[in-house]
């Protein structure tokens, strides 16, 4: 699939921006190191953004910045804990292959979802991006989320 391709499939504006600047940052590389990211530049995201450290042997992945937005939205603040620990059973299994293929492969991940939380749906968009020192293994990720408006349900 072509980055345009890649693109054409986000319904936010925010993950497309991430998404070129990731692109930009990496160059002829396969993907951007941590140094090479300044939140700076991605401000319009902060709120959604998760920094996920990644760790091996055992292979683990660690929240270095947990989205606040999403904390809120969900009502835990997991920043120094690992995805294994997430509460959520359902999401912590839909999470953790994201994050074993991303390191993998070291390629972006896109997906729009759907899950309930507390008996109320939720609709997100999520961009996946890997990140690395050596440009060789992947020592870090970053991960935007974005919720969609869902209608309101009538009384």
């Amino acid at each position: 699939m072509s980055d345009g391709d890649f693109t054409d499939n986000m319904q936010f504006e925010s993950l497309r921006r991430l998404y070129r600047y990731w692109q930009e940052r990496r160059g002829s590389r396969r993907m951007p190191a941590r140094s090479d990211i300044d939140p700076a530049d991605f401000r319009y995201a902060l709120g959604n953004l998760f920094l996920i450290a990644v760790e091996r042997d055992p292979l683990r992945f660690r929240y270095v910045v947990y989205a606040t937005n999403h904390a809120a939205r969900r009502g835990f603040d997991l920043t120094g804990a690992y995805v294994d620990e997430i509460p959520d059973l359902e999401l912590r299994a839909f999470l953790l292959p994201i994050y074993e293929r991303l390191v993998a492969e070291a390629k972006p991940f896109h997906a729009v979802r759907d899950d309930s939380l507390y008996d109320r749906l939720h609709h997100y968009e999520i961009l996946a991006l890997p990140l690395s020192a050596d440009d060789r293994e992947v020592d870090m990720l970053l991960v935007l989320v974005e919720y969609f408006a869902l209608p309101r349900e009538r009384d």
